[in-house]
């Protein structure tokens, strides 16, 4: 109920506001979805509770938090480094100096 409020919300906001961007709403937009309990999470926490392993529910839901942090993180920074890298050596002598030259003329 509270994705589909959230997400009307978010379409009559875009509707009928004009288009030019806020810092805040980017930080707006991963805080609801942040609170939005991953699936899995909430099956294994409801299966360790029936079983009376609080503890091993949490140790495996932490589990799955640092494997998350870890995965997404090394991919955001990959993805930046290489963009850094490929914008810093590029090099097309036809158009006159690097790409980021180029793009920020």
């Amino acid at each position: 109920m509270l994705i589909a409020v959230i997400g009307t919300f978010l379409l009559w906001r875009s509707l009928i506001r004009d288009h030019h961007a806020h810092s805040k709403d980017g930080k707006a937009l991963a805080f609801v979805t942040g609170m939005i309990p991953c699936p899995l999470t909430t099956f294994i926490m409801s299966y360790a509770l029936a079983r009376g392993m609080l503890g091993a529910g949490l140790a495996v839901t932490a589990a799955m938090t640092v494997g998350m942090i870890a995965t997404i993180g090394g991919i955001a920074l990959a993805a930046a480094f290489a963009r850094n890298r490929f914008l810093e050596n590029s090099t097309a002598p036809k158009y006159g100096g690097t790409v980021r030259e180029r793009c920020w003329r």
